[in-house]
């Protein structure tokens, strides 16, 4: 509706900025306006109790190229104090509209262009990022593990029935969920899944019903109990023949595979390592991610733990209230990978010492399991290793990406918040 070279100013939801469904609506405005400033209030809670994620833009329509201004309002500031006039801007290319980085790497941003420079994207090294199993029926399919039996069945609790049962062990796959991921740690899961479905390869198909219950009568007979509630999801749309099966049937056969699991929604960027593929994961609240090249496995866990990559994350993704971002597909993918040089005998050193280190930090982790809820020498003895191989984990990516100390300190300063 702008006249060429008109001006608007729009107070709009800014999520549209780093989220992929907007990413066509920043093309459009790239190829039609010059964007003058935008005030990102996305941390700040502007409008009351509502949760809005503000943001503030200011364009013109075709007219000649022009910088664009960011200003960016932390949650810590408290703009009744401290005006927007007084935050400086930070001035970038045009460019930066259709990037989805926020706050901008202007170029006077070494620290992030350096982080672009001999890495590759995970997304390139990524054989799949996918969500975890959405049953449509948790309260049926999720189960709290009670403890094996002697004959081949686990005793679980269902919230479905509300009562403690057995079932065949074999279709009972143990379940992690956002919160039993750890940096670092093997994880304890409490809770199983009951899985229907048998994998072959990259396929998973629905165990016929008369093989079901043939193999597997209490698991079967446990169905059948909630057939109706089964039936019901969907709005009846799950009544047919195959009414035990999942509500949505996609990654079905990733969770047998080596894999990393990470929360969706975090404080700071963790990841733990899967390798045996003995994990499922829990619906939305935590994503998997798989390897094309798997013997980068622990290089790449000890870089997605890293203080720098958290900070590459803290960057590029969305944040929301109360301090979560969210790790989804969109904001891993970018994630820098520095690719090692091995005919570089420094680079060798520097990534045999970090794979060593990531391995120490998982058996140190797996020592402290058993005494974590204790107090005494044992349980500060490995606090104290852990952190100082955390500590020693970080410095050799910093050198790996070949951080200033300036910049590691600037990195140190962000994980500190």
């Amino acid at each position: 509706l702008l006249n060429p070279g008109g001006r608007m100013g729009f107070i709009t939801s800014g999520k549209f900025l780093k989220s992929e469904y907007g990413k066509r609506l920043r093309e459009i405005i790239k190829e039609n306006c010059v964007v003058e400033s935008l005030v990102d209030l996305s941390a700040q809670q502007v409008f009351g109790e509502a949760t809005t994620y503000p943001a503030i833009i200011i364009l013109r329509k075709a007219g000649e190229d022009a910088p664009l201004h960011y200003t960016h309002a932390p949650a810590e500031t408290d703009l009744t104090k401290v005006p927007l006039a007084g935050i400086p801007p930070i001035t970038v290319e045009q460019t930066a509209i259709v990037k989805g980085i926020w706050p901008p790497i202007a170029k006077t941003d070494t620290l992030m262009n350096k982080l672009t420079r001999n890495t590759v994207p995970l997304g390139e090294l990524a054989d799949r990022v996918f969500v975890g199993l959405q049953t449509s029926a948790d309260k049926v399919y999720i189960l709290e593990n009670r403890g094996e039996s002697d004959n081949g069945m686990i005793k679980v609790y269902s919230r479905s029935l509300d009562k403690i049962i057995e079932l065949e062990s074999v279709l009972l796959k143990p379940l992690i969920s956002g919160k039993d991921v750890e940096r670092f740690v093997f994880p304890l899961p409490t809770h199983v899944l009951l899985f229907p479905y048998k994998v072959s390869g990259d396929t998973a198909e629905l165990i016929p019903e008369e093989e079901f219950s043939s193999l597997y009568p209490r698991c079967w007979e446990y169905l059948l109990e909630n057939r109706t509630n089964l039936e019901s999801r969907e709005n009846g749309k799950m009544k047919h023949e195959k009414w035990y099966a999942f509500g949505r049937t996609q990654n079905l056969a990733m969770h047998d595979k080596l894999k990393f699991a990470i929360p969706r929604l975090v404080h700071r960027l963790e990841a733990v390592l899967d390798r045996g593929g003995q994990f499922y994961l829990d619906n939305v609240d935590v994503g998997g991610l798989t390897l094309k090249n798997t013997s980068n496995d622990v290089y790449v866990l000890g870089l997605l733990n890293s203080s720098l990559l958290n900070y590459y994350f803290n960057r590029v993704s969305v944040a929301f209230r109360g301090g979560f971002r969210s790790a989804n597909r969109q904001y891993l993918e970018p994630l820098p990978i520095h690719i090692v040089d091995f005919s570089n005998p420094a680079e060798k050193s520097i990534h045999d010492r970090l794979v060593a280190l990531v391995e120490r930090m998982l058996e140190l982790n797996k020592r402290l399991a058993p005494v974590r809820d204790t107090y005494g020498n044992e349980r500060d003895e490995l606090l104290r290793e852990i952190e100082k191989t955390d500590r020693e984990i970080d410095s050799l990516v910093y050198d790996l990406y070949g951080l200033t100390e300036e910049e590691r300190r600037i990195v140190e300063g962000e994980s500190k918040k």
